[in-house]
């Protein structure tokens, strides 16, 4: 419940300078919109060689915000909750009534618009790094969910997460004009209030009843679960082997040292060997069927070599994998029918922008777009991670 006195425009006359925003919640407030910042800049902006950077950020996000979930529950007047009149539907109604006309009271916490932006904003948060973690698990194989989505539950949990970012930007514009629009009409900057905690108040603004910060049970309950967060993120994102397929979590391609030897010694004679989870298996036998012109090279073998590297790649093909490359990549189809390299398809071309405009393919310890192994580190493996970008310091 809150005090309600008539009354809305700051009195200064009568007005005096009280706490409002306690340290916690001030640094919490910063902090939050540091990290926010960060993961927008390496989400929007910056390319995949930040995600860690994005990570980091994202999870201190979360953790702020789950530290402000407990802190609403047991923190001060205007931390709790409890003090949100968004909470009374009839008086979020009344706010807005009364603002159209002008007549709408001065809160000295949050008002029913400011509190109802506050829960919007942390929900979000909070679903932005469940469907972070979720595409990590799902497409790049890495996480908390290293073993337990399909890829496609995890790219659709990417097309969620981007609708989230986009809300939460539109979001935050619309705090920052809120607290501009409420600083004039409150005669007051709200801003300043959240660096120094303090506010004016005379009387007719609306005051919450006095309740004591519950700190122990704060901290034990942060512990608690935010220690409890970080124990099931680390111990889940190492899977025991009993669940694994012996080289990784369900779904990975085939390993390096599981490679056919005849595949292994015969391709990688040109070039890098290819994980046969690149390909469909179509594409894998139209591929080998073609050696006598492979993409203007003579690259035939006996026929048993070719039958045996043959019956490997279909067996092992993307079809068995349930990776982001397995899901993207095909040979693209020439008007005659033939097929093309995997670096003239769309998808490959969109995933190289930048490198293919910053000339990154001609630099020297590169060679050519199809030299994977040159930035990712893990290219025969034909996971193609985003931790495992190296770019050439040239």
């Amino acid at each position: 419940m809150t005090l309600e006195i008539k009354g809305s425009q700051l009195d200064h006359a009568q007005a005096e300078q009280v706490p409002v925003w306690d340290l916690f919640v001030r640094l919490f407030h910063w902090t939050l919109v540091a990290a926010i910042s960060v993961a927008a800049l390496t989400g929007f902006v910056l390319g995949a060689s930040w995600i860690r950077v994005h990570i980091v950020s994202a999870v201190l996000a979360v953790v702020l915000v789950t530290v402000r979930v407990i802190w609403g529950l047991f923190g001060p007047t205007f931390a709790r909750f409890s003090s949100f009149v968004v909470l009374h539907p009839e008086k979020l109604r009344a706010h807005l009534d009364n603002l159209r006309g002008g007549k709408a009271p001065r809160y000295i916490g949050h008002n029913p618009l400011g509190a109802l932006m506050v829960l919007a904003l942390l929900l979000t948060i909070l679903a932005l790094g469940l469907t972070g973690t979720m595409l990590l698990g799902g497409v790049y194989k890495t996480g908390p969910f290293i073993d337990d989505l399909p890829y496609w539950l995890g790219w659709l949990s990417g097309v969620f997460h981007q609708l989230l970012a986009f809300g939460l930007l539109a979001m935050i514009a619309l705090h920052i004009g809120g607290v501009i629009f409420e600083s004039r009409r409150e005669g007051e900057n709200l801003a300043r209030a959240m660096v120094t905690g303090k506010k004016t108040v005379a009387p007719g603004n609306v005051v919450a009843p006095q309740k004591p910060a519950l700190v122990l049970p704060a901290i034990i309950t942060a512990v608690l679960l935010v220690g409890g967060g970080a124990y099931w993120a680390l111990v889940s994102s190492n899977e025991p082997p009993e669940l694994l397929d012996g080289n990784g979590p369900r779904g990975m391609p085939v390993a390096e040292a599981q490679f056919d030897p005849v595949f292994a010694e015969e391709c990688s004679a040109c070039h890098m060997a290819y994980n046969p989870s690149l390909l469909p298996a179509e594409d894998w036998k139209k591929l080998m069927a073609g050696l006598d012109s492979h993409f203007g090279e003579d690259a035939s073998l006996d026929d048993a070599s070719t039958s045996q590297i043959t019956d490997w790649l279909v067996a092992n093909a993307a079809e068995t994998a349930d990776t982001r490359p397995a899901h993207l990549f095909s040979l693209p189809r020439k008007a005659d029918g033939t097929i093309g390299a995997i670096t003239d398809s769309k998808v490959w071309r969109e995933l190289h922008d930048t490198p293919l405009e910053n000339g990154a393919f001609k630099v020297k310890s590169v060679g050519s777009e199809a030299n994977c192994q040159a930035c990712h580190t893990d290219a025969v493996s034909g996971v193609f991670s985003p931790f495992n970008i190296k770019l050439p310091k040239e």
